[in-house]
């Protein structure tokens, strides 16, 4: 398979229907300590959703996960390739207005 496919059937091997763009976020010590937790809570109630579940949209879908290796820009989630460090409520909302 192309690696592309790959990653789609690791993303859906959880057998849980998942968005077009799944919010892996770090919620080990590091980012715990730096707010993450408070973010998550943010995005749920901002779209309506909570962890493992998908927007009404279709679009979203948040995943709390362990160490992504990016401790020193915590808070930070992973979305397809790319990380998003040092997160804030700001910088969320901008994240997610550019989804398509």
């Amino acid at each position: 398979y192309p690696l592309r496919r790959q990653r789609q059937m690791c993303i859906r091997d959880s057998h849980k229907p998942v968005g077009k763009h799944v919010l892996r976020f770090c919620h080990n010590i590091s980012c715990m300590l730096n707010g993450s937790d408070e973010l998550i809570s943010y995005l749920e109630d901002k779209l309506g959703v909570k962890t493992g579940e998908v927007s009404k949209d279709g679009l979203v879908s948040v995943k709390k996960v362990e160490c992504l290796g990016a401790c020193v820009g915590g808070p930070m989630c992973q979305i397809g390739d790319q990380y998003h460090e040092h997160l804030t409520k700001d910088k969320l909302d901008n994240i997610l207005e550019n989804l398509t």
